[in-house]
């Protein structure tokens, strides 16, 4: 579980994804966005989200579909022209949340921190 290279892989840690290309490109306005949760311990319970470093806020959830599966979550923006950075964290029914960094792994071995997500809002 620990993620070395020779190390076994034994769980899944939470983690979540936005449903935007990367990097996105949006109208200035207001957005609804969805995204994906998931944890190998557990339901999702939570799912927060920020924009340009701003205070994490939270996400609706839809009801969990079963324990290990993908749990989508909605989130409201209102972007300005310009360049921003929208990220989400998830937290799973155990109390693991994303981290928002993580030490390298040279084959991206349990990967799951944080993700800033680049979008380019024009008017």
């Amino acid at each position: 579980p620990d993620g070395t290279i020779t190390g076994p892989v034994t769980h899944h840690p939470v983690k979540s994804n936005l449903a935007l290309p990367f990097p996105a490109a949006l109208t200035a306005g207001r957005h609804e966005l969805f995204g994906y949760a998931r944890s190998g311990e557990g339901t999702i319970s939570a799912v927060e989200w920020s924009l340009d470093d701003g205070p994490f806020q939270p996400a609706r959830l839809d009801p969990p579909i079963g324990d290990h599966a993908w749990t989508v979550f909605h989130l409201v923006v209102e972007l300005d022209a310009g360049e921003h950075v929208l990220r989400t964290r998830a937290t799973d029914a155990t109390g693991s949340t994303q981290p928002d960094q993580q030490p390298f792994h040279p084959y991206g071995v349990l990967w799951h921190s944080v993700i800033p997500h680049p979008v380019t809002v024009t008017d």
